[in-house]
């Protein structure tokens, strides 16, 4: 945990911070799932909704099997993904049906979704090149919990959040030019954000 990080660990050496949180929403794994998540990720907390990796480890000894994608899409919901570089994703999986909602803004840069089955799981996604031991600290326990009502206004088409994860992650790009950029869903003045959108953009837009 992260208090329990000694405080010069993380500058200087290899060791990082991962931190992953997953949620199925609504429904309970079942007992065979939960079992293989334990034979996959034994160093993690695994219950009947819920699998938490809170773990410092050696850059070249990362602790989550190749893909998190495939553990939303095969498990869960919801995943949050933080790095203490930085870095931070939230992934939501939602009913299939929606995939050309999302596509527009799905380039790449801070958003992707990819057809598993009957559903898209969607990435909304920052990474920080310089961030190096900024965000050493930082907490991101709670940040899941906040974030979770988006999965519900995804599923019902409200775009809102992909489009601010493609404005934080193109807008500041010297080579987006206006002819590039999105044009953006009605809704995302501040007053007209609910607080899952502030925490989103919490998320992917400010830094300490």
């Amino acid at each position: 945990m992260l208090e329990d990080v000694p405080s010069g660990r993380g500058f200087g050496r290899k060791d990082l911070h991962w931190f992953y949180e997953f949620r199925a929403l609504g429904r309970h794994l079942t007992e065979q799932q939960m079992l293989e998540l334990r034979t996959k990720l034994p160093w993690a907390d695994v219950t009947s909704d819920r699998l938490v990796l809170d773990q410092w480890s050696d850059l070249t000894e990362h602790p989550v099997f190749p893909s998190a994608r495939e553990i939303v899409s095969r498990y869960f919901d919801a995943g949050l993904h933080f790095r203490q570089n930085g870095s931070r994703t939230l992934w939501l999986r939602i009913p299939a049906a929606l995939a050309g909602r999302i596509a527009p803004f799905a380039d790449g840069f801070g958003v992707t979704s990819t057809t598993v089955d009957d559903s898209v799981v969607v990435e909304l996604h920052r990474q920080e090149e310089d961030g190096e031991g900024t965000y050493l600290y930082y907490d991101p326990r709670p940040w899941l919990e906040e974030l979770l009502p988006l999965h519900g206004d995804l599923a019902t088409g409200d775009v809102r959040a992909p489009a601010i994860a493609w404005r934080a992650a193109n807008e500041s790009l010297s080579f987006t030019t206006a002819a590039e950029r999105l044009p953006m869903p009605d809704g995302l003045d501040e007053d007209d954000l609910n607080p899952q959108l502030h925490a989103l953009i919490r998320l992917l837009e400010e830094v300490p």
